[in-house]
């Protein structure tokens, strides 16, 4: 784990792209943007609206949300760099959510409902989930499934974008679930609640729950929902492998942790400080897939935190890896890497290597 440049930042959320390129954190002062993994950081135009209280991006990081308090809701459709007020209502916005392209937003007023956007803030539709301390929002990488977490203890959930909520039967003791304590996964079958009652674990999109003794205040899931990180503000940062089944401590010196953001494949973490932003980076081993798709083959990979390109050797007995000029898309529904191949004449194999 290492310190990030990005000091002075009373970090209230951060979002980043599924590949951790690029972070966006809101505070205390304007959004800060970060375009190569917390390297460098620079402070964007956003001041008017500041502070902002929660902020999500797309998948690629082009497109960000971000909600102000006692303000309104705002879109930027470059990294953050600059930001426009939609026609989102005046209110005490606290919680928002984004899917994988960035056209479907979720937002949340603070002892109000539930605003949802199908056209990247464009318009916004009222829903029909009754008014409540809604304190955080997660969304699927389709933007379908949602969940939402109120700071009275109730976790409501959504299947159709957002228009209509249901309550998943979970509630917690009033004010168990503060901070930003919700995270889905990109199915949005895997999700996590967290808060001082505990924490809560769902592999069926909300029907059922488990509890673990962990107690936290702000969660981050990878998005297969394997891979966790859970804080509080004055205590340990926890980590998990198996969707949240285990839980280990990183026994970094407690400090004032304040948010927590992931990437889509779980190796890169970050976490808030009360000075700046902290970030843990591991060398990711992405599992490469191949389906035959038609008269092509089809090879998919999830979104790595680190770059990868793709190689083809015909022959194990030799050496000869080639890298591919076939350029992966990326897969908003699910966060793969996904590229195709014309057959070749013989047999073939396929690997992932680190650029040279």
């Amino acid at each position: 784990s290492r310190q990030t440049s990005a000091g002075g930042l009373y970090p209230f959320s951060i979002a980043e792209s599924a590949d951790g390129k690029i972070i966006v954190a809101v505070g205390s002062g304007s959004p800060v943007v970060s375009t190569n993994s917390g390297l460098t950081w620079t402070t964007n135009t956003a001041s008017a609206y500041s502070p902002f209280y929660d902020v999500a991006s797309s998948a690629d990081g082009t497109k960000m949300v971000g909600v102000s308090i006692g303000g309104s809701v705002l879109v930027s459709t470059n990294f953050g760099n600059t930001w426009i007020q939609t026609s989102s209502p005046q209110g005490g916005w606290f919680a928002c959510a984004s899917s994988a392209d960035g056209s479907k937003l979720v937002a949340a007023i603070y002892n109000g409902t539930i605003y949802t956007s199908t056209n990247s803030g464009a318009t916004w539709l009222t829903s029909d989930a009754p008014s409540s301390g809604w304190n955080s929002l997660a969304s699927s990488a389709d933007g379908t499934k949602l969940v939402a977490v109120s700071n009275g203890g109730s976790i409501y959930t959504s299947t159709n974008s957002g228009l209509n909520w249901k309550s998943t039967g979970l509630a917690s003791n009033p004010n168990s679930f503060s901070g930003h304590p919700v995270a889905s996964s990109a199915d949005g079958n895997h999700l996590v609640a967290t808060g001082t009652g505990g924490t809560y674990i769902s592999t069926n999109a909300g029907s059922s729950w488990s509890q673990t003794n962990i107690t936290g205040y702000w969660v981050a899931s990878s998005a297969d929902g394997s891979k966790l990180i859970l804080c509080r503000q004055d205590s340990q940062i926890y980590t998990s492998t198996n969707s949240g089944l285990d839980w280990v401590s990183t026994n970094i010196p407690g400090k004032m942790w304040l948010a927590v953001a992931s990437s889509a494949d779980g190796c890169e973490l970050l976490v808030g400080v009360a000075n700046g932003i902290w970030i843990c980076q591991v060398t990711p081993s992405p599992q490469l897939n191949l389906a035959p798709l038609g008269n092509q083959l089809a090879l998919s990979w999830p979104v790595p935190s680190t770059n990868f390109v793709l190689q083809q050797n015909m022959d194990l007995g030799t050496t000869n890896w080639v890298t591919l000029t076939n350029l992966p898309t990326l897969n908003f529904t699910n966060l793969y890497n996904e590229t195709s191949l014309s057959p070749s004449n013989g047999s073939g194999f396929f690997r992932l290597a680190t650029p040279p």
